[in-house]
């Protein structure tokens, strides 16, 4: 989906003509316009015998290239890949490290050696008559944001969420929210001011989550749906889900029949606000208005970037791996050293991540910070957004 110029245009034949029209003209001109959006738009220029790939932002849509002498494949979903072609695809032994440690590659990585991501924000033009490729960075990254008054902040988050979800909003479609009770859920259903949606809650019977969700959804007049995770639901949901997509992370599949069954055209979810708001607040040691203020991109601790930033991708190692003290006995020696002599290798992405989206205006925190959002909250999105889909 995206927004533009201030509408929702939803699915791949929304105002095609339009669209396509204005790529033609200027297609990176065209990114730069979007309000909001998580896609990948592919373009086959049978004029200029040439095609285009570009990338939302934050590549929130996991989009897997592979080239090879027959050609350029691509899919959203690794399996697509695997079937492009019958020759057996060898395996990162870094990208596997990866998974172990984070669970997902970073950056352009994938599990396969000749298989990549399209990265964020990026334009790549394919010729169909050579090997040249044009990479282009259409969106530079982050900025800090304009400074607030204390007393605004959370007036202007507020307004900001409101101004988000009337951009999404389009009176022909029908909306749900998977709605959990937290902090997440809870500010999308305030900044919601369309009429009542469907909602959808998940847990064990009867806990806090699900009373909660309830209680809100019948003062907000939302048509609720309670869905119990019980008896084989693990066991017959998780094990298809690996072995399409690499993750069992998420049940949201429970959702999809009933999303479907209730006619909801799209659905909120609230896992960026969850890093952003919940997150902040629970595990930072600030006031709340400092949170806030980070929230807001605002407020960064002062520590100035070193000349190398090998120190700043250790720290970010540290940050987003694992604990896996409790996976270490049910590894064997040799897969353990395995993992550990990926460590430079990991490193080194690490650092190529820090270094695509470092700005003069950085310090250690805001880049960490801008760092996690393009590593570990885009690749959880992208997965979380990939198994939600319904098949």
């Amino acid at each position: 989906y995206v927004v533009w110029p201030e509408k929702l245009l939803l699915g791949d034949k929304a105002d095609q003509k339009r669209v396509g029209d204005t790529i033609k003209t200027d297609a990176i001109g065209w990114l730069k316009s979007i309000k909001n959006g998580c896609f990948n738009v592919v373009v086959h220029d049978y004029g200029r015998r040439q095609s285009l790939i570009m990338s939302d932002m934050f590549g929130f849509m996991p989009l897997y290239l592979l080239r090879d002498k027959v050609g350029v494949w691509f899919a959203s979903d690794l399996s697509g890949i695997r079937s492009a072609s019958s020759q057996k695809r060898e395996l990162d032994d870094t990208g596997l490290a990866e998974l172990y440690w984070f669970g997902y590659q970073v950056g352009e990585r994938t599990a396969y050696r000749d298989v990549k991501m399209v990265p964020p924000g990026a334009a790549l033009t394919f010729s169909w008559d050579s090997d040249v490729v044009d990479e282009r960075q259409w969106f530079s990254g982050i900025r800090k944001g304009k400074p607030v008054a204390a007393k605004e902040i959370p007036r202007t988050l507020v307004d900001l969420s409101v101004q988000a979800c009337d951009r999404l909003y389009e009176p022909s479609l029908s909306y749900g929210i998977k709605l959990s009770g937290g902090m997440d859920s809870r500010m999308i259903a305030a900044s919601w001011r369309h009429g009542p949606m469907h909602s959808y809650t998940w847990g064990d019977g009867g806990c806090a989550e699900m009373r909660v969700a309830a209680r809100l959804a019948r003062r907000l007049g939302y048509k609720h749906r309670e869905l119990p995770v019980q008896g084989d639901f693990f066991r017959a949901i998780h094990p298809p889900m690996f072995r399409r997509f690499g993750v069992m992370d998420w049940v949201n599949d429970l959702g999809n029949p009933h999303m479907l069954q209730d006619g909801c055209s799209a659905i909120f979810d609230g896992i960026m606000s969850d890093v952003l708001f919940a997150a902040t607040l629970n595990k930072r040691h600030d006031t709340r208005i400092d949170s806030l203020r980070y929230a807001l991109g605002m407020r960064f601790d002062e520590r100035e970037l070193p000349d190398s930033l090998d120190v700043v991708a250790e720290m970010l190692f540290e940050s987003l791996r694992w604990d896996d003290s409790s996976l270490l006995l049910l590894l064997t020696k040799s897969a353990k050293e395995a993992i550990d002599s990926q460590r430079d290798d990991i490193l080194h992405d690490l650092s190529t991540e820090l270094a695509r989206w470092k700005r003069d205006d950085d310090t250690i925190d805001s880049l960490i910070g801008k760092a996690k959002l393009y590593t570990r909250i885009r690749r959880n999105i992208a997965l979380m957004g990939i198994t939600c889909r319904p098949h």
